[in-house]
């Protein structure tokens, strides 16, 4: 019975001090690395820095968190951001937000309220901290934006995994439910019988970055799209629905070269849409009605547009027709 005792003793003595050293070690390595960014330039602080969970669980609790990158002038403010894993499994983490914090970029600030928001993320077992899979749930989402805009969802879902044998390749989900223009709203009820909430939004996509996302995709540069394979993107609102797929290469400055098949139904009312909330000027309204009345006479319903969107040398056009310079993908 002796012996029995004395293993069970020094067994729990030797778990005891493993989590003792593993929480030390990952709160001087989460230290060590907001001091690193301080060295590159960055506002980066925090008023304390706790780890619980004995005897299973690391969870550490960094509260009064500041980050501000200054070469992309974005910047994220939160009371806390906590780190859970289980002892025994470090490599796989649950992340967790508070119910309010904010994101400033060069453009706007944008205030994030929600009820619960919670990650799963997986890192594969190496220093680097290579991401491998996440999951990420938020739920009675709202952003408030100085832009003067604001959107509430009752739930998005964002996940994402790597491609079989490719590495470098992730394929990426994202859902939103319940999802309420805010502002917007009142604005653009004149177009149409529209309902609160949009029916559909969605994104499937596979995209090809240069670099894997890991520890380094923070400290130093982002990775960047260098292909991308839409499956689908769905957004459907009242009797308006937008659907688009198709794949674009991308390269070094971030210029798109391929084909991004279109489907429209209700295009008038998308316009009507995009001149009440700004993103098309009324001036300018009249000659692209008049560009997309041709493009739904091809498909025999005056009401829907079924085209191709061709990105080439910079542009992007339909057949032979140039509509304008194609938008830069780059990830700040």
């Amino acid at each position: 019975m002796r012996p029995l005792v004395l293993v069970i003793a020094v067994a729990a003595l030797g778990w005891g001090g493993y989590w003792f050293v593993g929480a030390v070690a990952l709160e001087k390595a989460l230290v060590g690395w907001i001091d690193e960014r301080r060295a590159d330039g960055w506002q980066a602080d925090y008023s304390q820095i706790k780890t619980r969970g004995f005897p299973n669980r690391f969870d550490t609790t960094l509260t009064g968190l500041m980050l501000a990158d200054p070469k992309t002038g974005v910047a994220w403010t939160a009371p806390f951001f906590q780190v859970l894993s289980l002892s025994y499994r470090p490599n796989h983490i649950i992340a967790v937000l508070p119910g309010a914090h904010s994101l400033a970029t060069p453009q706007q600030t944008i205030e994030i309220v929600h009820d619960r928001a919670s990650g799963s993320v997986v890192f594969r077992p190496e220093s680097a901290l290579t991401l491998d899979r996440s999951q990420f749930v938020i739920e009675n989402l709202v952003l408030v934006s100085t832009a003067n805009w604001s959107v509430k969802a009752r739930e998005l879902r964002i996940a994402t995994r790597p491609a079989v044998a490719q590495p470098l390749v992730h394929e990426i989900g994202i859902e939103a439910a319940g999802v309420d223009p805010g502002g917007w709203f009142d604005e653009v009820a004149q177009t149409g019988d529209l309902p609160a909430e949009f029916s559909a939004l969605k994104i499937d996509a596979r995209i090809l970055f240069d670099a894997p996302w890991d520890r380094f995709a923070v400290e130093r540069a982002r990775p960047q799209p260098r292909q991308i394979d839409i499956t689908e993107v769905r957004a459907a609102w009242g009797e308006m629905d937008f659907r688009m797929a198709g794949k674009l290469e991308v390269d070094e400055a971030g210029v798109p070269t391929g084909a991004l098949s279109v489907q429209a139904r209700n295009w008038r009312d998308m316009l009507k849409l995009a001149v009440a909330t700004g993103t098309v000027h009324p001036d300018a309204a009249p000659a692209i009605e008049t560009g997309l009345e041709f493009l739904s006479g091809l498909t025999g319903t005056s009401n829907h547009i079924d085209t191709t969107l061709n990105f080439r040398s910079g542009f992007i056009g339909i057949g032979p027709i140039p509509l304008g310079p194609a938008p830069r993908i780059f990830i700040r």
